[in-house]
């Protein structure tokens, strides 16, 4: 049912575009290295990080702010013959700040949440979290555009406790 409620939200962000309003509707990736920290009886038997790749679809609502929808899953990491690995899926409004005289870098703000599902060999341990970042992005031609971002991320679980974020990603503008 989430993922029903998740896809028909980026169909509306997408169609939301069609509109004679300033709208510009964007995909992306991201790599992102994410330092977690877990509960304490964790220690030793997940790694405190991971590495993980997004695919992200938005749009920018004008000038300065915007909303995307995010897929996230990490690689298996490997400690003690344990397997970890964490999957998300959200959504995020974006605040963005012009910046020189032709506004190609751009400072970024973002808060949102997602639900986080963490998996440790066979059990999983799944919940909500949210999610407050920062960021500069940098428009390198009309249609393309880098982006750098941090982002910390509270979650509402039993064994993941948060996670620091740190990712850098592409953005293609329709």
């Amino acid at each position: 049912m989430k993922k029903i409620l998740l896809l028909a939200g980026v169909a509306s962000v997408v169609a939301m575009s069609a509109n004679a309003f300033d709208f510009t509707p964007y995909a992306g990736v991201d790599y992102n290295y994410s330092l977690t920290h877990h509960d304490d009886s964790m220690n030793g038997w997940m790694p405190g990080h991971a590495n993980s790749g997004s695919v992200v679809l938005g749009t920018a609502l004008g000038q300065y702010t915007g909303v995307e929808a995010f897929y996230q899953l990490s690689n298996k990491e490997h400690k003690r013959d344990n397997r970890s690995q964490i999957q998300a899926y959200g959504a995020d409004v974006m605040g963005y700040l012009p910046m020189g005289c032709y506004g190609e870098w751009e400072l970024i703000g973002a808060a949102g949440a997602g639900w986080y599902d963490a998996k440790y060999n066979k059990d999983n341990d799944a919940g909500w979290g949210y999610r407050l970042g920062a960021g500069l992005q940098y428009n390198f031609a009309n249609d393309w555009a880098v982006r750098a971002m941090y982002r910390h991320v509270w979650v509402d679980k039993s064994v993941l406790d948060c996670m620091n974020e740190f990712s850098l990603g592409v953005r293609y503008y329709f």
